[in-house]
């Protein structure tokens, strides 16, 4: 099979990119929108209090997903993750659960925080796990303040 030298130039910078962004973790992500206006406490609220059928709750979790929060939140713990780390946030008081978890952040980030720090963040909505009787969000894109 013949190639031309500008796709062959044309893969080889494909090639290049693609092993950056492995080595540096990603590529950085800009957010594509504004944070919504909803608390985590709301948003639980609306989907899983508020007398749903499974099929609705479902429905209102996919509006959710793919939008941007900035909340506030205690650590609970981070972890590595892959060729990141997670960060397990508690919404509430800096009690043990876990309520929020932040995927993707850097180890430097993550090795910065200790059991009980509040943090600001703000991140995109990548899915929701169920719970007992509310959910767990997990966000992608994190930025931490």
């Amino acid at each position: 099979m013949k190639s031309s030298k500008p796709k062959m130039a044309f893969m080889v910078l494909m090639a290049v990119g693609i092993v950056f962004a492995l080595a540096t973790d990603g590529l950085p992500s800009l957010p594509t929108s504004k944070p919504i206006s909803i608390t985590y406490d709301e948003m639980m609220d609306e989907i899983y209090l508020s007398g749903l059928t499974t099929a609705q709750e479902d429905a209102r979790k996919g509006d959710f997903v793919g939008k941007r929060v900035a909340w506030s939140g205690y650590v609970v713990d981070a972890k590595k993750q892959g060729w990141s780390y997670t960060v397990q946030l508690s919404e509430g008081d800096h009690a043990a659960m876990t309520d929020i978890f932040l995927e993707g952040v850097d180890k430097a980030q993550a090795v910065s925080l200790s059991h009980g720090d509040q943090v600001r963040f703000e991140g995109k909505i990548d899915r929701f796990t169920d719970g007992i009787l509310t959910g767990y969000v997990h966000l992608t894109s994190v930025t931490i303040q």
